[in-house]
């Protein structure tokens, strides 16, 4: 890796910041969903709540990513990504369909989940909140091929330091301008620049605190317009100006209140399996009352995420360490097995070529 360990600057988002981010973000996310849903006394068009807390996900996805990278490069990059992320979604989507009926009531169940979770079923028959865990995919994918070809490049640091950059901007404007074939294009193109937003940020010098608050001054005000604008006309536009402008200005405000809160920690920690089973959760009917419906919603959410959690955690070893090497070990039994009978072959034939070489000369 070619990356001047110098350039790292001091952290612009600490880990308690970002924990604080996710933990406002979900509950803004469910909050936006209990809207759509109409279970809430707020009018639909305020659903646009859930739209631009996502993109506060995926800002931190590229400024996480980047920093990783910057840290310790592509060194168990899919491994990482794979048990926090891959793992938990392949768990929750088969629990989720038996919880909501859709495997017992489905005939077809088989095909439709496993080709959900392995990334070929874009209608997401189950959940169409799952668009997120492909879109966050797709950007692992370009992230770790742009890096890795960029590491073989013989060419100047400036050039290496920043043609990612360039690279990604790139993808996420295609994305955002051309991407309409599937059924969440639409999602696709409203979240396209956020991730490599993250990424800048976490290349470039951290801001100092007016830069900072400037920033989030012009962001929000921008974000602030486009919001009333959106009351009369929804596009695709419209939705990616404000997702990109709130998107930064949400992270760089909250830079700004670097506190550890219990609370926040609890559901900033439990935030991607709460997103996992939300949308499920919101399906239901609690209460005949509004009010009632989005707290009992709340609840249950965080309550299956928490049990949810040290489930997946639990069975992380055991997918990632404990099968293979058990696997591996059946491997090497039978090959040596294998290797035993040919030896045995090997030699009952010498022998017989021996005792015919004996009789001819006999």
């Amino acid at each position: 890796m070619d990356v001047n360990k110098k350039e790292i600057n001091k952290e612009l988002i600490s880990k308690t910041v970002g924990t604080n981010i996710k933990a406002i973000a979900m509950v803004a996310i469910i909050l936006g969903h209990l809207i759509q849903t109409r279970r809430t006394i707020f009018i639909y068009k305020h659903e646009a709540i859930a739209t631009v807390a996502v993109d506060s996900f995926l800002f931190l996805s590229g400024y996480g990513l980047t920093k990783s990278y910057q840290n310790s490069g592509l060194d168990g990059f899919f491994k990482k990504r794979f048990s926090t992320v891959y793992i938990p979604f392949v768990f929750a989507t088969y629990l989720s369909g038996i919880l909501t009926s859709f495997i017992p009531t489905n005939p077809n169940w088989f095909n439709e989940v496993f080709l959900t979770v392995t990334f070929l079923n874009a209608n997401l028959p189950m959940d169409l909140s799952a668009w997120f865990v492909y879109y966050i995919a797709m950007w692992y994918f370009i992230f770790f091929i742009v890096h890795k070809v960029n590491e073989k490049l013989v060419t100047k640091p400036i050039v290496k330091k920043w043609l990612p950059l360039c690279i990604f901007y790139t993808i996420s404007l295609m994305i955002a301008i051309f991407w309409d074939r599937w059924k969440i294009a639409y999602l696709f193109r409203v979240h396209a620049i956020s991730f490599t937003n993250g990424v800048l940020f976490a290349t470039i010098k951290c801001p100092n605190k007016m830069v900072q608050r400037s920033i989030t001054l012009i962001c929000s005000i921008v974000a602030l317009v486009i919001y009333l604008f959106y009351f009369t006309e929804k596009g695709v536009l419209n939705m990616l100006i404000m997702n990109v402008t709130l998107g930064i200005a949400f992270p760089l405000f909250m830079v700004n209140f670097d506190y550890k809160l219990s609370v926040l920690e609890y559901c900033g920690n439990l935030s991607y399996e709460v997103y996992l089973f939300e949308n499920h959760i919101l399906r239901r009917n609690w209460s005949p009352i509004n009010i009632n419906n989005g707290f009992i919603a709340y609840f249950f959410c965080y309550a299956a995420a928490a049990l949810f959690k040290p489930f997946h955690e639990y069975m992380r070893p055991i997918i990632l360490d404990k099968i293979p090497t058990l696997v591996k070990l059946s491997f090497d039994k039978i090959s040596k097995l294998i290797r035993k009978k040919q030896n045995k072959e090997v030699s009952f034939n010498e022998t017989r070529v021996e005792l015919l070489t004996i009789e001819g000369d006999s």
